[in-house]
């Protein structure tokens, strides 16, 4: 049953940022090495996907696309760790889709625990991207976190989406599971 509401809140979620008359885009780990900016010269000679993941660089401001969001994922973990959920919603949409511990809440709602949870420290790793859309980018990446709380403690694999609405770009939906071992290469 879970699998099939997370199919449909992907597909909800794809088709509504979806352009007209794109009718698929295809995924990849970084947006092309070639490009530099969208415009009348650049974009001759690329296929649809390459000029998709191009604008999605350059909507993130600048080529580094993987950086970019790995800043504002850290913003996000900053503020965890700080127990600081204004600034958690900086960066969280007040309706994302927040999935931890099996439990599914919102983003405003999962904020108002976010002052109650110590972490000592985390650390991200396998830190990977893909552009689902100019406008969309899917991450995956494993947390370890270090809290007195046993249930907060541990190493986790997590998955988020981003969207860009307007100028910002706004965490949509995030899941972890937790891993018991070491992370797998």
């Amino acid at each position: 049953m879970f699998k099939v509401v997370f199919f449909m809140l992907t597909l909800i979620l794809l088709t509504s940022c979806a352009s007209p008359g794109v009718e698929e885009f295809k995924l990849s780990n970084k947006a092309p090495q070639n490009v530099t900016a969208i415009n009348s010269d650049s974009s001759a000679g690329q296929s649809a996907d390459q000029q998709d993941a191009a604008k999605a660089v350059e909507n993130l401001g600048g080529k580094d696309l993987e950086k970019s969001i790995l800043t504002m994922e850290t913003k996000m973990w900053d503020a965890f760790a700080d127990g600081n959920a204004e600034k958690f919603l900086e960066v969280v949409a007040n309706d994302a889709v927040m999935v931890v511990g099996g439990i599914t809440e919102t983003g405003a709602d999962y904020a108002k625990f976010i002052p109650e949870i110590e972490v000592t420290s985390y650390k991200i790793e396998k830190f990977t991207t893909k552009v689902i859309h100019p406008n969309v980018v899917l991450t995956n990446y494993f947390v370890k976190i270090e809290a007195p709380n046993t249930d907060a403690a541990g190493t986790f694999n997590v998955s988020s989406l981003w969207k860009k609405t307007g100028e910002h770009w706004k965490l949509v939906f995030n899941q972890d599971a937790r891993i018991y071992g070491e992370i797998p290469q």
